[in-house]
């Protein structure tokens, strides 16, 4: 044995450093461990809906964006597709080659989809869009077809979280060719949206989103849903005279109108938003809200109601009757029975920049609608304009 490690031996006992030679690698302390930082906060960016200026309390997006994502023109977009119809969502721009229509108690629904649609029901694929919208009978069950009109139109995506998926009848224009509204029968148009939405960023700045649609589309119209077979048209021509009539027992002589103009905030064009129709004479528009606690009919939803499409002839729109439970006393709106938007209106000459706007409306609930849902009013009113541009 060595004479180092001998003495080792030796000594262990006594003293166990003693054998610890100068050359040893010393045990290394311990390390510290490191403090995690805190996450920053998030840079989330909170959502500001098309025309409003509040923001929404929804789930917001985890990405902030870049920059600004504006639609292509229109020319680009029906290049693209070949006519065939498009739209530009959110930096893409799927093409809604399929779809289906199915009658239903509101209306006539409609569906066009990036993907193939049976008339049975199926979950959509992960990477599909669709644009959906509803038309009513119109005058004479005709569907509005042969000339363009304004109605509300909703898109989704199956794997994008949208900042907006609405555009209201003052933001689209819908021309349908003549149909018979029947099982195997096909519904041709073409379809214009343009819609836009502001996004707030931290700084305070807003990024805006445009969604503009264009192009043709076909569809087949399936077997109608719950056993629908045919809806109550709407009257071809509306009747003489003031604006007129009954609604829930209730008679009613529209003895004045105002006409509310708002502007939408993202994209700075004004629109028609109602027309209040009173039983009294024409009352400044500052009295708008004492006047709901009388008998009213509103009417909103107005197709082709905007600076960005002001449409004529016939237009879709959705009448609400109030009718005040105690004198005074503030009443709930009524919608006219039998599905969605049963009137129309048409005016005389649309400009939102003139003091009166004057034409003619129908309404009238379908013919199995309850006690409480059934009127008809029509007739010709003038109304003055409130907000106007």
């Amino acid at each position: 044995m060595r004479p180092f490690l001998l003495a080792c031996a030796l000594l262990v006992a006594i003293a166990p450093s003693a054998c610890k030679r100068d050359d040893d690698e010393e045990e290394e302390a311990p390390k510290k461990k490191k403090k995690k930082k805190a996450p920053k906060p998030d840079d989330s960016v909170a959502l500001v809906d098309a025309g409003s200026e509040t923001n929404d309390l929804g789930p917001k997006p985890k990405s902030l964006p870049g920059g600004d994502l504006l639609a292509p023109t229109e020319s680009e977009l029906l290049k693209a597709s070949g006519g065939q119809l498009t739209m530009s969502i959110e930096g893409e721009a799927p093409v809604f080659k399929y779809g289906r229509a199915q009658l239903g108690w509101g209306g006539l629904h409609v569906t066009l989809s990036t993907e193939k649609t049976g008339c049975a029901y199926a979950t959509p694929g992960d990477e599909s869009y669709q644009i959906d919208f509803d038309l009513s009978p119109g005058p004479g069950g005709g569907y509005y077809a042969g000339h363009a009109i304004g109605l509300a139109v909703s898109w989704n995506s199956a794997r994008l979280k949208l900042k907006q998926s609405h555009a209201g009848p003052h933001q689209t224009k819908l021309l349908l060719d003549p149909f018979v509204a029947k099982d195997g029968e096909h519904v041709k148009g073409t379809l214009s949206v343009d819609q836009s939405t502001k996004v707030s960023r931290p700084d305070g700045t807003r990024a805006q989103y445009e969604y503009r649609a264009r192009g043709a589309f076909d569809v087949v119209i399936c077997p109608a849903f719950g056993g629908v077979t045919g809806l109550d048209p709407l009257a071809k021509t509306a009747g003489p005279g003031l604006v007129t009539g009954t609604f829930a027992g209730h008679a009613f002589t529209a003895m004045s109108a105002l006409a509310f103009v708002q502007k939408d905030w993202s994209t700075g064009l004004h629109y028609l938003d109602s027309i209040e129709l009173y039983p009294v004479a024409e009352p400044p528009c500052s009295d708008r809200y004492k006047l709901t606690a009388s008998e009213h009919l509103t009417i909103r939803a107005i197709g082709g109601s905007g600076t960005l499409f002001a449409l004529t002839g016939q237009q879709p729109m959705e009448p609400t009757f109030t009718i005040p439970k105690t004198a005074g006393g503030l009443g709930y709106p009524k919608w006219f029975g039998g599905g969605q938007r049963r009137g129309w209106i048409q005016f005389d000459a649309f400009d939102l920049s003139a003091t009166k706007l004057s034409g003619e409306m129908f309404a009238e609930s379908s013919a199995k609608s309850k006690p409480d849902e059934t009127g008809k009013l029509t007739g010709r009113f003038t109304a003055k304009v409130c907000g106007g541009i």
